[in-house]
């Protein structure tokens, strides 16, 4: 599997804190993500896959998270 694209952000807010994203996509459509909030120490993983051409559409994909 090999990867297209790999992204981090990192936020700050006086209420939540310190807050971290990883997202990466795949060239197989795939894509997988974490956020975490160092604070509250919640995190939540999220995954997508991009169906491409479901019935003629090519926007259609599915989401998890």
């Amino acid at each position: 599997m090999k990867m297209s694209n790999l992204s981090l952000g990192l936020s700050y807010n006086a209420d939540a804190g310190l807050g971290m994203n990883v997202n990466t996509n795949f060239t197989s459509g795939l894509g997988l993500g974490l956020d975490y909030n160092f604070k509250s120490k919640d995190y939540t993983a999220n995954a997508s896959y991009d169906l491409n051409n479901i019935g003629g559409k090519k926007w259609a994909n599915v989401n998890l998270g």
